[in-house]
């Protein structure tokens, strides 16, 4: 009874969501932030992320937009070490559909050190999955990504985020999980990728005002 009262409330946490993008210039970003807040009266919340990307052996970097692709993330804000978030982001040329899972920080601590047989023993089907292609795929931490995210908070399951200052670097399994990103590329501040992250559709309104709608 135990071990299906665990398995129900780890797939509870699991949901899987619908995603569109576009890189926008932070001037022109500023505007729709004041009719975010003002018009459609959602609630802004700033943060500090880091993720980091998992790849497998021999993955190209530059993915196919005629293909789906798959991508494993860890994210969790720098502010709260504990809040971690494990992301399967299925992509398809613009559009995304992410599975995401909260998970504790010894479990992130177990899927950067490969801990394949506690993983695929998980009671939960994305950690497993993640456990079987560590194995098959040699799926390991690849790099890893910070960025500012002010997120919007619209309705049930809505949500807009946009992200300023984009820096990557690879992954270093001398400091791991905790490391810091070094500055690879220069960060071009004056442009942010905003996404909405939707169920099934997108609001007229949002869509209209963005200038952004599903495919």
């Amino acid at each position: 009874m135990t071990n299906n009262i665990a398995k129900k409330l780890a797939e509870k946490s699991t949901f899987c969501h619908n995603r569109v993008s576009k890189y926008m210039n932070c001037e022109e970003f500023s505007t729709i932030r004041g009719e975010l807040c003002e018009s459609v009266g959602s609630v802004c919340e700033i943060h500090s992320v880091k993720d980091v990307i998992l790849r497998g052996a021999g993955e190209k970097i530059k993915a196919s937009p005629n293909m789906l692709n798959e991508k494993y993330i860890l994210r969790w804000t720098c502010d709260d070490k504990d809040d971690v978030v494990l992301i399967k982001e299925c992509t398809k040329g613009s559009k995304v559909k992410a599975i995401t899972e909260k998970i504790n920080y010894e479990t992130a601590a177990r899927i950067i050190d490969r801990s394949t047989k506690w993983l695929c023993t998980s009671l939960s089907p994305l950690i497993r999955e993640l456990g079987v292609k560590m194995t098959t795929e040699r799926l390991r931490p690849d790099s890893v990504m910070s960025f500012e995210r002010e997120s919007f908070l619209i309705e049930n399951r809505l949500r807009i985020t946009a992200d300023h200052g984009i820096v990557m670097c690879d992954y270093d399994e001398k400091t791991g999980i905790d490391q810091h990103s070094r500055l690879v590329e220069p960060v071009d501040n004056s442009v942010c990728l905003l996404q909405i992250n939707y169920d099934r559709v997108i609001p007229e309104h949002i869509s209209s005002l963005i200038g952004i709608k599903a495919n």
